[in-house]
C-alpha cells in the first residue's frame, strides 16, 4: 500500500497523525498534512522501513483513539512510560488560522530566538501569541518543537514526560534514559534526570526549538527549579521559547543583564494600525472606513481579541458606524459587552454547544457528542467545523479538523457564564467528560473530569484499577494527590488504596536522602490524620470488623516503617529487631505489598539468610499470584543473594539472570537494575572470569553514573579493585580506589568508610606496604562475640582482609584467632561463601604457622564443602600456601585414610593444580586500559559496526535477550540474531560478556 494512500486510509479510520507519523515520510507528510510538521526524515525513515508491512498493522489489537498516539509511537521501544497515551495535539503547534495577518516584524523578531537560549511571551490574553509562535514555527527553518501545557500537566513527572515527548518528535535518540528514571518507581531528583536529558541534547549537531506555550499555567516549586536547572545549563543548540499571561519565575534581571533573553511582551503583540486594517478589512471582510477602524484600533488599544470579538459583533449589525462610536471602556468591559452581543446572536444549539463543552481543555466530535449528549457525533464535527468557519474563538490543533480548543479568554467567560447560569449541569458534564476518557483508556484524564464533577465513586474505581501502574511508573505521588481529594467517607472506603498509595511513597524512598523521605513521611502523616480519626468515628460503622483491624494494622505498620528507618540512621539494631517482630505479627494476613515491610526488616537483621530461603521463596510465589511485579524482583534479589550465602551460586546466578527479563520490562533502569550487575560480577569474579566480571561492573558503574547513584558507584570501584588486582593493573586499581574516596568524602557516610578503608588495605597488601597495613590494623577493634554477631557481608569482607594483612605481618597467631570467631560464626549462620573464604585462609595461616597437618586437614575440608570450581578465586588468592598443600596430596607417602580421603576430591586438586600452574606460566599482566579505567585506550575495529549494530550492541550491555532485541526495535528474531552475530565477529568476542568487555575497550560503549 502507498504511503499516500495510508495516509488518505487513516485520516477516514479517524487515526490522526498516529499512522501518519508510522507509514510516511517527511516530504508526504508535508504534502498531505502542510508545513506544520516538524517530524524529521530519519525518524519517519526508521519508522516506514519497520511499521509499513501489513503484518504490522494487522497485529495491532486496540486501535489508537483519535487524537491520542501511544507513547510507544513516539517512544522508542523499551522506555519505560506511562501506558497512557500521550495526546498528540499538544505536540503540535496549532494550525495557523485562514484569518491570519502576517506579522513580519515579529517574525523576524523571534528568528533571534535561534542566536539566543531563552525567548519569553509574555502578554495578557487575546494577544496572539499562540498564533504568532505557530506562524513561525510553520516558517522557521529549523527544527520546532511544541508543547501546548494544561493545568493537569502542572506536576513535574507529567511536565518532564511531556517535555521529553515533544523532544523526541524531532530528536527521537534523546531522553531513552531521561523517561525511564521519570517513570521508575525510585526516581533520582530531577536535577540527575535532566542532566541525562540535557547531555542527550549536547551532542545535537542541528539547533533545536522547544517551544512551552501557555506555560503560566506551571508553579509547581519542583518543576520551577528544574527548569531553572535546565536554563543553567541549557546545550548550545537548544533553544527555549516560553509563552504566556505572566513572566516566569526565572532569574530574568540575571539574563536580561547578561543579553541572554528576549522578551515580547503586549506592547509589542498589540496591531499596529495598518495589521489592524488588514484585519478587519482582508480577513474579517467587513466593509468599514478608515476613520472607523482608526476608532476601532484606539478603543481595543490593539488588542487582537476585542478586535476580533468588534468584528464578529459588527458582522450581524447593520450601523457599523453607531457600533464603533457606542464602543468604549476596559478590556474586561469590552470582552463581556461582545460576549453578549456574540452569544445572545448565536442559534440557540450553537450557545448550549458552546456553554458546555467550556469545560473541556480539548474539543474533538466524539468527545463533544458525549458531552452535550444531545448531538450525533457527525452533527458535533459538522459544528465545530462552522465554529471555526465563523472565527468564533475556536483554535484548530491539527491539519485534519479533528482536534480544537476553544480559546483561553473566550473560555474562561463560558465557564463564567455556564456557572452563573446552570451550576448544577457543571459537575454533570464533567461526568459525562469522564466516562469518555475512560472509554478511551485515558485514566489520568477521567479521573481529573470524575473529581471536578463529583463522582467520587467514579475516580475512586478508576484509582483503584490504575493504582498497580502507576506505583511501578512512579506516579504514586499524583495519586496520592487525588486520594485526598476524597470526601471521608469514600475515603474510609477506600483506605487499603490510600494507605497502600503512602506505602509506596515510604518504599521508594527509604534509601532516599532525607528530604525526600522526610516529603513522603509529611504525606503519610496526612493521610494518616485522615484515616485513624475516621476509624474512630461512627463512620467505621461501615466497615466489617476484619476490614477496620487490617487498616488499624496498616497505619501501625507505616508508623512501624518510619521509626525503622530512624533506627537504621541511629545504628541502633536493637530496636530494628523489635520493630522488625512488631511489623512480622501485624503483616500476618495481610498481601505482598505490606508484607515486604517485615521482610526486609528480618532480611537485614538476619546473620542467617540461608534460613530465609524457605519463607523468601513462599513470598515470591505469593508476590507472583497477587501480581506485584515489583516486590518479585526484590524477592529474586534477596533469594539470590540467600543462595549465594549457601553456596548454591549456579542457583544464584540463575536467579541473577532471571531477574534482568522483568527489570527490562518494567523499564531497564529501575533501581535494582545495576546491583544485579554487581551480583553478577561477584560471581564472575569468584569463578575466575575476570573479563565478564569488568564487563558487569562496567554496566553497573555505568548506570551508577547516569542515575549519579553513589552508593552504586563506589560499591563498583571498590569491587573492581581485586579484579584489577588479579590482572596486574595497580596503578588503575589505585585510580579508581582515589575516585570512590573523593566520593566518601562528598557524603561521609559510614558506610562507605568500611569499603573505601578495606579496599586502602587490599591495595597495601599488593604494595607489601607493612607501615600502612600496620597502621590500618592498629585502628581496628578488638574482634568479640558480640561484635561478630552484628557483622553484615560488607563488615566480613573487612575483617577477611585484616586476617591477611595480619599474616602478611606475620601475626599468624592473632590471624588464627580471628579466622576462629569468623569460623564459629560463619557456622552458626549457614553461611557457606563466608566459610569458604575462611576455610581458605586458614589453609593459609596454618601453613605459614608450620601447622602443615592441620592445613591439610583445612584443606581436605575445603575441598568436600564446596565444588573448588565455584571458588577458584579463592583458592587462586590463597597462593603459594595453598598451591604447596594442594601438591603434598600428591605424593606417594599419605597414609592409606589419608588417601581415601583425597581420592574423593583428587579430581578438584588436579584442576587446581593445573590452573595454578598456568596462571604462573602467563606473562605478567601489562598495565593496559580497561572498561573501567577513566582512561580508555584507543583501538579501532577493522571492520565498525553498523549504525543498526551499534543499537543492538547497547541491548546486549542492558543484559536483553535476542526476542527482546527483536521486540523493541521492531525486527523479526531472526534480523535480531544476525546482528548479534555480526557483532561478535567484528569484535572477536566468542559470547555476550566478551563482546560487552571488548567493546568497552574500543569505546563503543
Amino acid at each position: 500500500m502507498g504511503h499516500l494512500n495510508v495516509l488518505k486510509e487513516a485520516r477516514s479510520r479517524g487515526a490522526g497523525y498516529w499512522y501518519a507519523y508510522a507509514f510516511s515520510d517527511q516530504r508526504q507528510v508535508k504534502r498531505y498534512l502542510g508545513k506544520t510538521s516538524t517530524i524529521t526524515l530519519a525518524r519517519l525513515e526508521e519508522m516506514a522501513a519497520t511499521l509499513t508491512q501489513e503484518s504490522a498493522l494487522s497485529a495491532q489489537s486496540v486501535k489508537p483513539q483519535p487524537g491520542q498516539i501511544p507513547a510507544s509511537s513516539l517512544m522508542s521501544s523499551g522506555s519505560a512510560l506511562s501506558p497512557d497515551f500521550l495526546l498528540l495535539p499538544k505536540l503540535s503547534p496549532p494550525r495557523v488560522p485562514t484569518t491570519l495577518v502576517v506579522r513580519d516584524r515579529l517574525l523576524v523578531q523571534l528568528d533571534q530566538a535561534l542566536t539566543h537560549g531563552l525567548t519569553l511571551l509574555s502578554a495578557s490574553a487575546g494577544f496572539g501569541k499562540t498564533t504568532l509562535l505557530s506562524a513561525w514555527a510553520a516558517h522557521c527553518h529549523c527544527a520546532v518543537t511544541w508543547l501546548s501545557l494544561e493545568e493537569q500537566d502542572n506536576d513535574p513527572m507529567r511536565f518532564w514526560s511531556y517535555v521529553v515527548a515533544a523532544l523526541r518528535t524531532n530528536a527521537p535518540a534523546v531522553g531513552e534514559t531521561a523517561l525511564s528514571m521519570l517513570h521508575a518507581p525510585q526516581p533520582p531528583a530531577l536535577t540527575t534526570i535532566l542532566t541525562t536529558l540535557i547531555n542527550d541534547l549536547a551532542v545535537g549537531q542541528e539547533d533545536l526549538v522547544l517551544v512551552l506555550d501557555d506555560y503560566h499555567v506551571i508553579d509547581d516549586p519542583a518543576i520551577v527549579s528544574s527548569f531553572a536547572f535546565l536554563l543553567d545549563h541549557l546545550p548550545l543548540r537548544l533553544h527555549l521559547i516560553l509563552a504566556g499571561r505572566t513572566d516566569p519565575p526565572l532569574a530574568l534581571p540575571r539574563l536580561r543583564a547578561r543579553g541572554q533573553v528576549i522578551e515580547i511582551h503586549d506592547r509589542d503583540l498589540r496591531f499596529t494600525h495598518a495589521e489592524a486594517a488588514r484585519f478587519l478589512i482582508q480577513a474579517m471582510e467587513l466593509p468599514l472606513k478608515e476613520s472607523e477602524v482608526e476608532v476601532l484600533d484606539q478603543r481595543t488599544e490593539g488588542w487582537i481579541a476585542g478586535l476580533q470579538l468588534a468584528a464578529l459583533a459588527m458582522r450581524a449589525r447593520g450601523d457599523h458606524s453607531m457600533f464603533v462610536q457606542q464602543l468604549n471602556g476596559s478590556q474586561r468591559f469590552i470582552l463581556e459587552y461582545m460576549q453578549e452581543e456574540i452569544l445572545e446572536r448565536q442559534l440557540p444549539d450553537v450557545q448550549v454547544f458552546l456553554l458546555h463543552t467550556a469545560i473541556l481543555g480539548r474539543l474533538h466530535a466524539s468527545l463533544c457528542q458525549a458531552v452535550t449528549a444531545g448531538t450525533s457525533e457527525q452533527a458535533s464535527q459538522q459544528m465545530l467545523l462552522a465554529l471555526e468557519k465563523a472565527n468564533l474563538f475556536l483554535v484548530p490543533l491539527d491539519e485534519e479538523g479533528r482536534w480544537y480548543r476553544l480559546h483561553g479568554l473566550f473560555r474562561d467567560v463560558l465557564q463564567a457564564r455556564l456557572q452563573a447560569l446552570s451550576p448544577e449541569l457543571v459537575p454533570i458534564l464533567h461526568q459525562r467528560a469522564a466516562h469518555w476518557y475512560a472509554g478511551q483508556g485515558d485514566a489520568c484524564e477521567a479521573i481529573i473530569h470524575a473529581l471536578a464533577g463529583t463522582d467520587y465513586d467514579f475516580a475512586a474505581a478508576l484509582m483503584e484499577q490504575s493504582a498497580e501502574q502507576m506505583y511501578l511508573n512512579g506516579e504514586a505521588a499524583q495519586l496520592d494527590t487525588w486520594i485526598k481529594r476524597l470526601p471521608n467517607m469514600l475515603l474510609l472506603a477506600h483506605g487499603r488504596l490510600a494507605l497502600t498509595t503512602v506505602l509506596q511513597l515510604l518504599f521508594h524512598t527509604f534509601n532516599a536522602p532525607d528530604e525526600r523521605w522526610e516529603q513522603a513521611v509529611s504525606k503519610t502523616e496526612q493521610t494518616i490524620a485522615r484515616i485513624e480519626p475516621l476509624l474512630e468515628s461512627q463512620h467505621a460503622a461501615a466497615l466489617s470488623e476484619a476490614e477496620a483491624r487490617l487498616l488499624h494494622n496498616r497505619l501501625s505498620l507505616l508508623r512501624s516503617w518510619i521509626a525503622d528507618r530512624a533506627a537504621l540512621m541511629q545504628r541502633n539494631w536493637e530496636q530494628r529487631r523489635r520493630l522488625g517482630s512488631q511489623m512480622q505479627e501485624l503483616a500476618r494476613e495481610d498481601n505482598m505489598a505490606w508484607k515486604m515491610l517485615p521482610t526486609f526488616n528480618l532480611y537485614e537483621m538476619s546473620a542467617n539468610t540461608v534460613a530465609l530461603i524457605p519463607l523468601l521463596s513462599e513470598l515470591k510465589q505469593q508476590a507472583e499470584r497477587e501480581q506485584h511485579h515489583y516486590e518479585t524482583v526484590w524477592l529474586m534479589g534477596m533469594l539470590g543473594q540467600a543462595y549465594q550465602q549457601a553456596g548454591q551460586l549456579r542457583q544464584s546466578y540463575q536467579i541473577y539472570r532471571e531477574m534482568l527479563q522483568p527489570l527490562q520490562q518494567m523499564g531497564k533502569a529501575r533501581s535494582m537494575f545495576g546491583y544485579v550487575h554487581l551480583y553478577l560480577a561477584q560471581l564472575h569474579w569468584v569463578w575466575n572470569q575476570l573479563e565478564e566480571a569488568q564487563a558487569r561492573l562496567a554496566t553497573a558503574l555505568q548506570f551508577a553514573l547516569t542515575w549519579q547513584h553513589v552508593n552504586m558507584r563506589i560499591s563498583a570501584y571498590c569491587q573492581s579493585i581485586p579484579v584489577f588486582l588479579a590482572l596486574g593493573k595497580r596503578a588503575e586499581a589505585e585510580q579508581v580506589l582515589g575516585e570512590a574516596e573523593r566520593l566518601f568524602w562528598q557524603d561521609e557516610w559510614e558506610l562507605y568508610r568500611f569499603w573505601v578503608m578495606t579496599a586502602w588495605a587490599q591495595i597495601w597488601l599488593a604494595q607489601g606496604d607493612l607501615v600502612a597495613m600496620a597502621n590500618w590494623a592498629a585502628q581496628k577493634e578488638i574482634i568479640d562475640s558480640y561484635i561478630l554477631s552484628l557483622i553484615d557481608d560488607r563488615e566480613y569482607v573487612e575483617y577477611l582482609t585484616l586476617v591477611r594483612v595480619y599474616l602478611a605481618l606475620q601475626r599468624n597467631a592473632e590471624a588464627l584467632s580471628l579466622l576462629a570467631s569468623l569460623f564459629a560464626h560463619a557456622e552458626l549462620n549457614q553461611n557457606t561463601w563466608h566459610i569458604v573464604h575462611v576455610l581458605a585462609l586458614q589453609v593459609v595461616a596454618l601453613h605459614a604457622s608450620g601447622e602443615i597437618v592441620q592445613a591439610r586437614q583445612v584443606a581436605l575440608h575445603l575441598l568436600q564443602l564446596a565444588e573448588p570450581a565455584d571458588f577458584l578465586r579463592v583458592y587462586l588468592d590463597a597462593g603459594a600456601p595453598m598451591q604447596q598443600v594442594l601438591q603434598s596430596f600428591m605424593c606417594a607417602t599419605n597414609t592409606q585414610s589419608d588417601h581415601d580421603a583425597i581420592s574423593t576430591v583428587l579430581t578438584s586438586i588436579k584442576t587446581l593444580l593445573a590452573v595454578f600452574e598456568q596462571q604462573a606460566s602467563q606473562p605478567a599482566h601489562t598495565e593496559q586500559s580497561s572498561a573501567l579505567s577513566p582512561q580508555a585506550a584507543s583501538l579501532s575495529l577493522l571492520s565498525p559496526l553498523t549504525a543498526r549494530e551499534k543499537e543492538v550492541l547497547h541491548l546486549l550491555a542492558q543484559g536483553t535477550t535476542n526476542q527482546e532485541i527483536a521486540d523493541q526495535l521492531v525486527i523479526s528474531f531472526a534480523t535480531a540474531k544476525k546482528h548479534v552475530a555480526n557483532i561478535l565477529s567484528k569484535l572477536g568476542a566468542e559470547n555476550r560478556v566478551q563482546a560487552i568487555a571488548r567493546a568497552r575497550e574500543y569505546e563503543l560503549l
